[in-house]
């Protein structure tokens, strides 16, 4: 989060249970909102933070894309 120059006050409790990459079910810690722009649009997106270990720092997805950087 330091990158993003955020802090544990940004991030807003949540216990929300949400399927894993690995047929785990862990639950969201906290939602940290982002501000994001693609092109010339910018908008606040949620991220869901979990305890997870796997290869993936973040997933993106909406309306039916996704996106695994």
């Amino acid at each position: 989060m330091k990158n993003l120059n955020k802090t544990k006050e940004d991030l807003i409790p949540c216990g929300v249970a949400m399927s894993g990459f690995v047929g785990n079910k862990p639950k969201t810690i906290a939602i940290l909102p982002l501000k994001i722009t693609v092109y010339d649009q910018t908008r606040v997106k949620a991220f869901y933070v979990v305890e997870s270990n796997v290869d993936y720092n973040i997933l993106l997805g909406g309306d039916g894309q996704k996106c695994q950087p």
